[in-house]
């Protein structure tokens, strides 16, 4: 149960009335320790700060001037994530610039992992390569740097991850962990760093004192035409938005609504996203996915072609190809959020634990930090999702919430571990699989030891201002700007309203996944609200009075302003008048029964509608041929409560029998080879056209699983998939024969995950409690 905190009384300073701020916005800014004139007029207009250099950067800007007058030969090494990648594109382009002759190396997460490899480092060197400049990575390097150093090659660290017990013998290392605490400068992720060098080479460039190269690129007149590249890896990687950072963000945002870049405004396009209303949200939901997508599924040093190409033909190449990963890295996270929530239902004694801590072996590892992220948001607790490898070690993604260090956690158990990395928000790790037990119970006292009790305490949501229906207007939502962008650090405002009623509910989602709730308050005002992911959650009755929490944004659709407003809780103040519970559903149980029993059934009653798939097809319908109808024999158990859900909300039936004979447990193997021969059929046979829904009837499988198969097969070169617009349809042909062995496995540990637990919920299925199946309990 989750305790909601009213607003505190605030007094907002006699002084704040020059600044002609509504009082909504002045109260927030005092709460959040902002409480001087001049504090809140840094904090809403950054321009109005000068920038702050960052300190004992000089070694790092001579080494690099020194290789650009020599035309030495400069490796900027970035790394996978938006973070990375964003890093290496800005450093780059400034390097360019300044006349520098630059090439540049990002690892391939499917090969190498995070860092600084000798592996891929020596052929580097061989080709000529005189100084390596790290972004986002480097800062325990030891071995590389050490390797480096030994060919008569300088590195230069930029880095912002926590520091190892020494630091590398590097040439010079730019990091804010080695700033004082509560430098201004001290919450910069990777790209901030990167930026903060180039703002100092471009100074001296400009001053004359730098002796530049040769330029290549004119495009670079000041640093601010850097920004837009600054916002999408701050925003990305989760950086705490105070000090500078936050300034860096909110300056971007304003760049990245003009980019020139090429490749973003493809991206933008491809992804049906305005840039003129761009905000931190379209990037944390739009472009950072995407690009994310590159490096966790692929190879992510094509993102710095895109984000530094001037050839739009090649841009709309590169941006159709991480549409594509983006739709697999969709798949993926939601059939591991999916496993992770059967999880803690399966074991909700894991939710009173001070960190969210689950394995799996089928979990694909490129998408559990974004799965991790998404647990953190809804259960306001630290995740951590680990998978496990042949070898028996378990690996993968922590997530925090606001105010823990998750790395510094993770740290003292440092003797438990292989290896792991990160910053205050994010971090990944390996260790043992028979360490595990120990490594909870080490990092559950960390956290305590860091948040006190509280952690293990009911989670706490704090109400921002309570509102009645009717104040919400467009000219409210935005003035919220003014304390934009939010994110970690600054978090979004959170309203309520008293004692409102559920009017109506309509599902959204091409699975219905989502719900738009349409409440009223009780002068009859009415609102509506989205609650994504909320289809299947438990709401208040009909006549019921609850309290309602959400966000509220200004937004633009089709050209017309709107209010935006989304679900977090609610909690219910006022119970329905208590009647007699109806049953709504009568259930006959067959499930014991013979099957042959359905023939004798269908006589009795001619208008049964039955739902029969796979091997079974010809004893009824389809999932996707059901309609009204008051009598429903359930044949063939579902593949999961989903399946099942919409079927019951087709058909409301009034009495229902149930059979739930379950087909064929699959191997992952076999259900590939059956799904390409329904693969090779449609190309010969149909053109090769065919629904998700067709090929999940025909298999008796999940939606998902179908999904994944296919992109399965075309990560191996095996059918080339075009989809339309609704994703639904999707059109097969032979595919080119290209092969991305790492997707391909990542795809695969995805599948035979989705048959495990179909195979797990039929075996449920045929033995839980019938009113319990239905939901009626």
């Amino acid at each position: 149960m989750t305790r909601w905190i009213d607003p505190p009384p605030v007094e907002v300073p006699a002084s704040f009335a020059d600044l002609s701020l509504p009082p909504l916005i002045a109260q927030t800014l005092v709460r959040r320790g902002i409480d001087t004139p001049e504090a809140a007029r840094a904090f809403i207009h950054p321009d109005s700060t000068p920038p702050t250099p960052f300190p004992n950067i000089e070694p790092a800007v001579e080494r690099i001037q020194a290789a650009i007058r020599a035309r030495e030969m400069i490796c900027v090494w970035g790394d996978f994530d938006v973070d990375g990648q964003s890093s290496t594109t800005l450093l780059v382009e400034t390097l360019q610039a300044l006349g520098g002759n630059v090439v540049y190396y990002i690892p391939i997460r499917g090969k190498e992992s995070h860092g600084v490899h000798i592996e891929s480092l020596k052929p580097i060197i061989d080709n000529g390569a005189r100084l390596i400049v790290t972004c986002d990575t480097g800062i325990t390097a030891y071995e590389a740097i050490d390797y480096a150093n030994s060919c008569g090659v300088d590195v230069v660290v930029t880095d912002h991850h926590e520091l190892g017990a020494t630091l590398p013998n590097a040439k010079a290392i730019v990091n804010p962990k080695l700033l004082p605490e509560g430098h201004i400068l001290e919450n910069l992720a990777g790209v901030g760093v990167a930026y903060k060098l180039a703002e100092a080479l471009i100074g001296n460039w400009e001053s004359g004192s730098g002796n530049r190269g040769t330029s290549s690129d004119s495009r670079i007149t000041t640093p601010d035409s850097l920004l837009d590249l600054v916002a999408l890896g701050l925003i990305a990687d989760v950086a705490l938005l105070k000090g500078e950072t936050r300034s860096l963000v909110q300056r971007g945002i304003q760049v990245l609504r003009n980019t020139s870049r090429i490749g973003l405004r493809v991206m933008a396009e491809l992804s049906g996203t305005s840039l003129e209303s761009l905000t931190e949200e379209t990037i944390g939901f739009n472009f950072a996915p995407r690009l994310n997508a590159l490096g966790r599924l692929s190879d992510a040093n094509p993102a710095v072609e895109l984000l530094l190409s001037h050839d739009p033909t090649r841009a709309r190449v590169i941006a159709t190809q991480i549409e594509g990963l983006n739709a697999q890295r969709r798949l993926l996270t939601n059939q591991v959020y999916e496993a992770v929530e059967a999880q803690l239902r399966a074991n909700p004694e894991l939710l009173s634990e001070p960190a969210l801590l689950l394995t799996n072996q089928n979990w694909p590892g490129g998408v559990l930090g974004i799965v991790a992220n998404k647990l953190v948001e809804r259960y306001r607790k630290p995740a951590i999702l680990l998978n496990q490898s042949e070898d028996g070690v378990l690996r993968g993604s922590a997530r925090s919430i606001e105010g823990l260090n998750i790395t510094a956690a993770i740290a003292t158990q440092r003797h438990r571990l292989l290896g792991f990395g990160g910053h205050p928000m994010a971090a990944g790790l390996a260790l043992e699989a028979g360490k595990l037990s120990a490594f909870r119970k080490g990092l559950g006292k960390a956290i305590e030891d860091q948040l006190g009790q509280i952690i293990r305490e009911e989670p706490t949501l704090q109400i921002d201002a309570w509102l009645d229906l009717n104040d919400i207007n467009i000219e409210l939502a935005e003035s919220l700007e003014a304390l934009a962008p939010f994110g970690a650090g600054n978090p979004s405002l959170t309203f309520a309203t008293h004692k409102v009623s559920l009017r109506s509910v309509s599902t959204l989602g091409k699975a219905r996944e989502h719900l738009r709730l349409n409440v009223e308050d009780e002068n009859g005002n009415v609102q509506s609200i989205l609650w994504w992911g909320g289809a299947g959650a438990e709401l208040p009755e009909q006549g019921s009075k609850f309290d309602i929490a959400y966000s509220m944004r200004a937004s633009t659709f089709r050209g017309e302003k709107q209010v935006t407003l989304q679900f977090e809780e609610l909690r219910v103040v006022a119970e329905a008048s208590p009647e007699p519970k109806k049953r709504r559903i009568e259930i006959v149980d067959y499930r014991l029964e013979s099957a042959s029993l359905l023939a004798k059934l269908q006589e009795q009653a001619p208008a049964l509608q039955i739902w029969a798939e796979g091997a079974d097809k010809a004893k009824g319908k389809s999932r996707f041929e059901l309609n009204a109808a008051d009598e429903f024999a359930i044949y063939t158990a579902p593949p999961s409560p989903t399946e099942l859900r919409l079927a019951l909300e087709t058909v409301k039936p009034k009495k229902v029998y149930l059979f739930g004979v379950a087909p064929a447990a699959e191997k992952p193997d076999a259900f590939l080879t059956r799904l390409a021969g329904f693969a090779k059929y449609a190309i010969n046979q149909k053109g090769g056209k065919v629904t998700v829904g067709e090929l999940a009837a025909a298999t008796a499988q999940r939606e998902g699983a179908i999904r994944l198969g296919m992109e399965w097969m075309a990560a191996g070169g095996h059918v080339s998939i075009y989809r339309d617009a609704s994703q639904e349809t999707v059109l097969l042909s032979t595919g080119n024969g290209e092969l991305n062995q790492y997707l391909q496995r990542e795809l695969y540990l995805a599948v035979k995950g989705i048959l495990e637990e179909t195979a797990a919920y039929r075996l449920h299925f045929q033995r839980a409690e019938p009113e319990s199946l239905m939901g009626l309990e």
